[in-house]
């Protein structure tokens, strides 16, 4: 069969080559913080970089950005890099739903909480704290926090602190990792391949015309494309699709 193969490969060589996205490109999305590749390869960095031994302070990167713009998921894909669950021993998420702009500190029973837990951590081990602000965190509050932190973890040890507040930022060691939303183009891009799946959206006219309207009112939000799109895989059809 590949006798006479030789001109056919020359001929075909002689033609522009096609480029175009893998029908499994939703697989690879699935598994990446789409548009996000920069972002998450400067948490890394600051997760994996070490102080000097000399260095006793505890390095904080603050990543702020308006809701639903992707913080939260940005740093859980950084959380599963293998470079990241190497290095650290243990990753702690925080969910700060006793934070208030009206208190004055943590509520006592909360700080108690925590900070009982932070100081039967092992020390010889290297840990990451993920702390989510749904507001804003009175300074004198995270400063108790931080110390008790400081006292309790072994050098190397990181906190990210994600907040919809620009305030955060001054919590930060480090300069603060602004997110901002993806573009009108991109994100139809990532929810498009994300609802078709393996399936060419041209031979689905009417539903990508759903599909591309029930874009446009999600706001560009990441954890909401996944959402959707998941249902709609699941439920292929223009009527499932038209109760968004």
């Amino acid at each position: 069969m590949i006798v006479d193969l030789n001109e056919l490969v020359m001929f075909l060589a002689s033609y522009p080559r096609l480029h175009r996205q893998p029908y499994s490109m939703h697989i690879l999305l699935g598994n990446c913080m789409f548009g996000r590749q920069v972002e998450a390869e400067l948490v890394i960095n600051f997760l994996l970089h070490t102080q000097p031994h000399s260095s006793e302070e505890l390095e904080v990167l603050p990543i702020i950005g308006p809701c639903r713009v992707g913080k939260s998921t940005l740093v859980a894909h950084v959380c599963k890099d293998e470079r990241v669950q190497d290095h650290f021993s243990e990753i702690l998420w925080l969910n700060d739903l006793a934070f208030t702009d009206d208190e004055r500190a943590f509520r006592q029973g909360y700080a108690m909480e925590h900070q009982n837990q932070v100081s039967n951590w092992n020390k010889d081990k290297r840990s990451l704290v993920v702390i989510e602000l749904s507001g804003n965190l009175h300074e004198d509050a995270w400063n108790r926090f931080y110390l008790a932190c400081k006292r309790s973890f072994c050098s190397g040890s990181k906190i990210v602190v994600t907040s919809s507040s620009d305030r955060a930022a001054k919590f930060g060691t480090a300069q603060a990792l602004a997110l901002k939303h993806l573009s009108h183009e991109a994100y139809w891009y990532f929810f498009k391949t994300l609802a078709f799946g393996s399936m060419d959206p041209e031979t689905h006219p009417r539903l990508a015309q759903v599909a591309m309207e029930i874009a446009r009112t999600q706001n560009r939000s990441i954890n909401a494309a996944y959402i959707i799109c998941y249902l709609m895989r699941n439920n292929f059809n223009i009527h499932f699709g038209a109760r968004f």
